[in-house]
């Protein structure tokens, strides 16, 4: 049976903590190193770790001053010993077979990746809600990978859902310092592996303390989203050019989800900046002829008024309400 190793970076999560650990603790594969990394958590996490780690010996805790999201997952990855890698926020937690039938796949399919469905859970009466909407499981290869995380039809950027081959990312490092990392991160890794299984089961909790991908955070980390896409872009026009199309209208698309969200919270002496930089990237969307002639009528107009007058298609559609 080979070892998976768990990573949890632990930052500010001692409500949620507990739940956490007890999740993959209970998991029905039990050959698994637990690694919690407290990334200089200022509560009583550290405390916690400790005590879980007296509890049960598949448990480790490393200290370490705070250096953010990303360090606190490269430190995990560096420390661990197993086969297989999964990540688990410390906030979250997992289904008691999640990582039985992930493993299940990769052993199955050969693959370098396996991915479940997940929920995005409150602690209110708010249903949960999944993060995918796909029926059937999958064996995705090469750039079908790629083309389905772009799209996201049965992958989704995040990093927490998966088990991946610890030789696939090893020498993947999160990018430290930024917020949106898994955006910089999952292309990588999904373009690398060679082949991808897909669960549709819903195996991971996702759990909702803020009120989505802008909540509080500045404008200036929400544009990472983009940068992160265009290296994407780079790398596509590259290696996979067949996969052009659909990546620059992904790129169009968070263009114009941005550019609303600027004219909805920047000050005014801001918007200009931002929108500008937009701009300049959805010119850059350019597609080919067969692609646009496959498009709906309504989709072709679109796509040329976000490429050619995004602001103009902001401010109309955060004026009627359609964001």
């Amino acid at each position: 049976m080979d070892r998976i190793s768990v990573i949890v970076p632990v930052y500010k999560t001692e409500a949620y903590l507990d739940r956490c650990i007890q999740s993959i603790v209970d998991q029905t594969y039990t050959h698994l190193e637990i690694i919690l990394v407290d990334d200089g958590s200022p509560d009583n996490c550290p405390q916690m770790c400790d005590a879980w780690a007296q509890k049960d010996s598949r448990i480790r805790v490393i200290h370490k001053e705070n250096g953010g999201l990303s360090d606190a997952r490269n430190v995990g990855v560096a420390a661990a010993g197993g086969k297989y890698i999964a990540f688990v926020d410390s906030d979250d937690w997992i289904e008691r077979e999640m990582l039985f039938k992930l493993y299940q796949c990769i052993i199955r399919d050969d693959s370098d990746i396996a991915s479940c469905g997940a929920l995005r859970v409150w602690d209110d009466a708010t249903p949960s809600q999944p993060m995918l909407h796909f029926s059937g499981n999958y064996v995705l290869e090469g750039k079908e990978a790629l083309k389905a995380l772009i799209q996201s039809t049965y992958l989704i950027q995040v990093v927490w859902n998966k088990l991946y081959s610890r030789q696939l990312i090893e020498n993947i490092p999160f990018r430290k310092g930024i917020i949106h990392e898994d955006e910089f991160w999952s292309w990588q890794t999904v373009a690398k592996a060679s082949k991808v299984s897909v669960l549709q089961e819903n195996l991971y909790n996702y759990y909702q303390r803020d009120s989505g991908i802008m909540g509080h955070k500045s404008l200036d980390s929400a544009m990472l989203m983009i940068e992160a896409k265009m290296e994407r872009t780079a790398y596509i026009q590259k290696y996979v050019p067949e996969l052009n199309d659909i990546n620059n209208m992904d790129v169009l698309c968070t263009c114009h989800y941005l550019g609303c969200e600027v004219q909805k919270r920047a000050a005014a002496k801001e918007r200009s900046k931002y929108m500008k930089h937009l701009e300049e990237i959805a010119r850059y969307c350019i597609f080919s002829k067969s692609y646009i002639e496959q498009q709906p009528i309504k989709k072709r107009i679109r796509s040329l008024m976000m490429r050619k007058w995004l602001r103009f298609v902001c401010c109309i559609d955060v004026a009627l309400g359609r964001t």
